[in-house]
């Protein structure tokens, strides 16, 4: 695992890191909270970006029979390139989402929580329209998370890929809303628009351009003042984070 860019911006508010991994990797991530669900500061957001990974994030614990009977939040990571454990197949559909508890849907072992990702978002292209929770533009709402447990975990990498892990300090006087543009090569240029009163950003998963020549750098915050912006054709997802 190779660390491309550390990226810092907007007055630090972003922080990003840009990844190579290789098949076999393991990424550990520490944790001062324990077993504990102590979440993180009010309105901090993490997100992991890739079109091409495929990885098993590991959640330690130090008992597993205090969360096996604990409900799971279905977000749009894990709707779109996650699976349960009885299935073979990648997203879930509108039948399958229902209130599961962690031992119905993930597999443990020892103390430990796995929960496989595919986010190969080209292959699964049926797969994630099939989900229901992308709309006509390919957008989904609320795509980073807006807290985090501090428990430790692990995250093992299945193939070579390219991961961007961001992490939005925002202000706290202002109500953060995410969503993300999943961009299809074969779909042409892509055009986002503006959300919300006033500000916005994107992040990008892949390196880009816009259509005008604009070079668009997978990892960097840019705050987009026009109505709109257009991507040349491309395999991408644009993390979209506005009040």
């Amino acid at each position: 695992m190779e660390v491309v860019k550390r990226i810092k911006s907007h007055q630090d508010q972003f922080l990003a890191y840009v990844m190579d991994c290789k098949a076999g990797d393991v990424e550990y991530i520490d944790s001062p909270g324990g077993d504990s669900m102590i979440d993180m500061p009010d309105g901090l957001m993490h997100v992991r970006l890739s079109i091409d990974s495929e990885e098993v994030v590991t959640f330690h614990t130090e008992n597993i029979n205090n969360h096996k009977d604990k409900t799971i939040s279905l977000h749009p990571h894990l709707t779109l390139f996650g699976r349960h454990k009885d299935s073979v197949d990648w997203g879930l559909f509108p039948d399958q989402q229902h209130d599961w508890k962690i031992s119905d849907f993930f597999e443990t072992q020892d103390n430990n929580i796995l929960v496989p990702y595919n986010r190969k978002v080209e292959d699964l292209r049926a797969r994630i329209g099939n989900t229901k929770i992308l709309d006509s533009d390919n957008y989904v709402e609320d795509f980073a998370h807006t807290s985090r447990a501090t428990r430790p975990s692990t995250v093992q990498y299945w193939n070579d890929c390219r991961v961007v892990c961001l992490t939005f300090m925002p202000r706290v006087d202002v109500e953060w809303k995410s969503g993300a543009w999943i961009q299809f090569g074969y779909d042409g240029p892509k055009r986002i628009t503006k959300k919300g009163s006033s500000l916005n950003y994107i992040v990008t998963a892949r390196d880009t351009e816009l259509l005008d020549g604009t070079r668009i750098v997978a990892g960097v915050a840019y705050r987009m003042d026009s109505p709109s912006l257009e991507f040349k054709s491309n395999t991408n997802i644009i993390l979209h984070i506005h009040d």
